[in-house]
C-alpha cells in the first residue's frame, strides 16, 4: 500500500490524494486534493459545474490530531458556476460547506 493512501486513511480522508507533507511550528500540514472523479462539484448539491476562475486561494481544515500534534489540511478552494446555486466554491469531499479554519 502506498504511503498516501495511509496517510489519507489515518487522516480519516476519502475521495482524496496527499501531495506532501510538512511541518508548520508544532502542527503536521498535509497538502491534499479531490481525486479526479470528485473534483469541478458545487459544494451547495455535489453536481459537476464548469469552472469559474483560476485565481481561488488556499484553505486549511482542522483534522483530527495526531496524539498532541495538531494536524492542516491544506488545499486550493477554486470556484464554480452551479446552474443552481451560481458561483460557489469547489467541494471539498472532508469538509461541510463554509468551514474552514
Amino acid at each position: 500500500m502506498q504511503l498516501r493512501k495511509v496517510l489519507a486513511t489515518a487522516l480519516g480522508v476519502e475521495r482524496v490524494v496527499v501531495t506532501s507533507a510538512t511541518v508548520e511550528g508544532d502542527a503536521l500540514v498535509f497538502l491534499v486534493r479531490p481525486v479526479k472523479k470528485e473534483r469541478r462539484r458545487s459544494s451547495q448539491c455535489g453536481i459537476r459545474c464548469p469552472g469559474d476562475d483560476s485565481a481561488s486561494g488556499v484553505r486549511r481544515w482542522r483534522a483530527l490530531d495526531i496524539g498532541r500534534t495538531p494536524v492542516l489540511i491544506e488545499a486550493m478552494a477554486p470556484r464554480v458556476k452551479c446552474k443552481t446555486h451560481g458561483v460557489v466554491v469547489e467541494q471539498a469531499p472532508w469538509a461541510r460547506p463554509a468551514s474552514t479554519r
